[in-house]
């Protein structure tokens, strides 16, 4: 997207800029930003280790890292915990792996415990709490009740897939923190809505986009068992995407739970979740944007345009990776799945401008996000960062890295 913008990044330990020691030693970032689903964000930095004169990172250690554009700002990635250092050669170089999962140990400890009568917050803080960590809960999602769920020597980070598998949800790492969402909602944990971001063709640099029918359900149906007579009662939800068979017609495939469940709350629940799962398994896209762009995130909804049937259309970012690379500078790259429930945008690229960020040649979204102060805190997110790491590279190797 951006012509004539710097590329620039900035490397923080425990608040403490230290982007000019890698000046000289920097050969690329990859960070890796995913959409729930049990993954983690991560983070790998690759270092020129010449003369062997870089003491050994340590693991363990903390990194804030941050990517953008000195005529823009920077848009902060997120902290990652150093995990692993890879010693590699020729050519020598090293290879630092973080991940924003700090606790990961305390997560996959099995546990036994009972929750009953507690709301989807309440669990989600528990088993946060299995790590160390603090839990933010969206409103909506915390409030639902939960009649009863049983960790039965399973792993807290196993019961939180499952979470999100049955509400249709989004659990990940971010800052230190546990992140409870909606997937599709396109908000953030407090609630503000990110803007939808509008791509044309001359955005995009490459892209491919399959098709598939093999999670194409009418609707989806489950039972559950009546506390007074014992017998199963079975509920439906009818999907919101109309299903047709080879000729076109409206036809009916439903989906249907083999096992009952405890209660009408946990049916309903499981329902609504696969109708969303179904949906997004229908389609995939991935694009390489003409230039990086390290403002966009994973569960943003981007709505592609002026292309043609079968590219059009609304996806959610599951997968975004912003690179680095001092001879190249940003390159950004999306996998996203069609939304899980109806269409936002069935108008397509016609959509009122109003509810669309469509950053014009020569933008980033970050750009466009400074100018439009309608959109309040993010508008700022990557203006307010600290700019260039401007100090220049050193004349002699420093030996101080983390």
């Amino acid at each position: 997207m951006p012509f004539g913008f710097t590329p620039i990044f900035r490397i923080e330990q425990e608040g403490i800029d230290i982007s000019d020691r890698f000046n000289d030693r920097l050969i690329a970032i990859d960070v890796r930003h995913s959409a729930g689903g049990g993954d983690s964000d991560t983070v790998e930095i690759t270092l020129d280790d010449r003369d062997w004169k870089i003491a050994k990172p340590t693991v363990g250690r903390k990194l804030e890292i941050y990517l953008g554009y000195k005529e823009v700002g920077l848009a902060q990635q997120n902290v990652y915990e150093i995990k692993r250092v890879e010693f590699s050669g020729p050519p020598r170089s090293i290879k630092i792996t973080g991940t924003s999962v700090e606790m990961i140990g305390g997560l996959k400890e099995p546990k036994v415990r009972e929750f009953e009568g507690k709301t989807l917050g309440e669990i989600v803080e528990a088993l946060a709490a299995s790590g160390g960590v603090k839990a933010l809960v969206e409103q909506g999602l915390g409030e639902k009740l939960v009649p009863f769920l049983n960790q039965a020597g399973q792993s807290s980070l196993h019961v939180l897939q499952e979470l999100e598998r049955r509400y249709g949800a989004i659990s990940k790492f971010e800052n230190g923190r546990l992140i409870f969402i909606p997937r599709d909602k396109n908000e953030t944990v407090s609630g503000f809505t990110l803007p939808t971001l509008l791509l044309r063709p001359e955005h995009l640099a490459k892209w491919s986009v399959w098709h598939d029918k093999r999670g194409d359900f009418s609707s989806a149906r489950a039972a559950y068992v009546d506390p007074n007579t014992h017998q199963p009662v079975w509920i439906e939800e009818e999907n919101p995407r109309p299903v047709t068979d080879e000729e076109g017609n409206v036809a009916r495939f439903p989906y249907r739970f083999a096992q009952p469940f405890q209660t009408e709350v946990e049916a309903r629940a499981a329902v609504s979740g696969m109708i969303h799962r179904l949906n997004r398994s229908l389609g995939e896209i991935n694009v390489t944007l003409s230039k990086g762009d390290p403002w966009i995130r994973g569960n943003q909804l981007t709505l592609i345009g002026g292309m043609r049937e079968g590219i059009n259309g609304s996806y959610t970012t599951e997968v975004v990776e912003h690179s680095y690379r001092k001879d190249r500078g940003l390159l950004t790259t999306i996998l996203g799945k069609p939304t899980g429930g109806p269409d936002p945008y069935p108008n397509g690229a016609d959509t009122d401008a109003q509810v669309l960020m469509a950053p014009q040649v020569g933008q980033t979204l970050g750009r466009k996000l400074d100018d439009d102060k309608a959109y309040g805190p993010l508008a700022t997110r990557g203006a307010t960062a600290p700019t260039s790491p401007s100090t220049p590279p050193p004349s002699t190797p420093d030996p101080n890295l983390p």
